[in-house]
């Protein structure tokens, strides 16, 4: 009886030691990535430039300067507004946060007696509120607001791309 168990310990120990010599180098093979000497040479950095070079291959066999093709990139098209917009969430729902959160820092300032600082939140509320509120409803008050994202997501774009070395 004895020498059964032995065995049957013996035989679990060199599966158990089988299983663990196969499964390194099948995790090598499907994480092949994870071992590259740097970002650049990873798949996902090879999408993301695919996808630069596509969105902007237009621009490129136009024959545009490159500062014709920013000022192209950074055009707002209608669509982009409504997605902003979307993004932002609810008006009703902005204009209540925003109004719930000053509303507790004017009580605090006003409880403390501090004047200035209530009519400081107060005018930061007002600010906050009136950008919301064009945000909404003026489409050309969006129209100079957004290139500033899109010129910052330009320009990480192009600098991940200098970067890599590639020209």
């Amino acid at each position: 009886m004895d020498t059964r168990w032995k065995n049957r310990l013996l035989f679990f120990g060199w599966a158990l030691l089988f299983v663990i010599g196969l499964c390194g180098p099948v995790a090598a093979y499907f994480y092949q990535e994870y071992f590259n000497s740097s970002y650049f040479h990873t798949k996902q950095f090879e999408m993301e430039l695919e996808q630069f070079i596509y969105d902007n291959a237009a621009l490129e066999w136009n024959g545009m300067t490159w500062e014709e093709a920013k000022k192209e990139l950074i055009k707002v098209k209608e669509e982009e507004l409504s997605e902003y917009r979307i993004e932002k969430g609810e008006y009703n729902e902005q204009l209540s946060n925003i109004k719930a959160e000053y509303e507790r820092k004017i009580g605090e300032a006003n409880i403390s007696g501090n004047k200035e600082a209530a009519d400081y939140y107060q005018k930061e509320r007002d600010a906050k509120l009136d950008d919301v509120t064009k945000v909404f409803n003026d489409d050309e008050y969006l129209r100079k607001k957004s290139p500033k994202r899109k010129k910052k997501k330009l320009i990480v774009i192009i600098s991940r791309w200098a970067a890599s070395g590639e020209t």
